[in-house]
């Protein structure tokens, strides 16, 4: 446990910067897909675990796409960068105790 915990902590402190700069530089910039996946995997892992904050990462994903066609965001959902992604941060959400889940995801959504 305190080893998921310690790692937990690191990792998802580093996530939530990098989520929040992502956010905050999307508009007007090329779609990263990689953090796409990391956005998209984060929402799938904290839709069960809570309503609200799933919601919240709905709107950081739509921030994170706005100005981008739909070919776009679908171009970037079905490249190896997005899976990179998305593979990266499902590893990472397979090994977190169901004790620390509304952590991450309430860290996740409120940065």
């Amino acid at each position: 446990m305190v080893k998921k915990m310690s790692g937990m902590g690191r990792l998802s402190v580093g996530l939530v910067l990098g989520l929040s700069a992502v956010v905050a530089h999307a508009a007007g910039s090329p779609l990263n897909a990689q953090q796409l996946g990391i956005f998209d995997r984060v929402l799938k892992f904290c839709g069960p675990v809570d309503p609200a904050l799933s919601k919240k990462l709905e709107a950081k994903i739509a921030e994170l796409i706005k100005g981008h066609s739909a070919d776009e965001v679908a171009k970037a959902r079905g490249s190896e960068k997005y899976k990179e992604g998305y593979q990266s941060m499902d590893s990472f959400v397979s090994q977190v105790d169901d004790r620390n889940a509304k952590t991450l995801c309430s860290e996740s959504a409120n940065k």
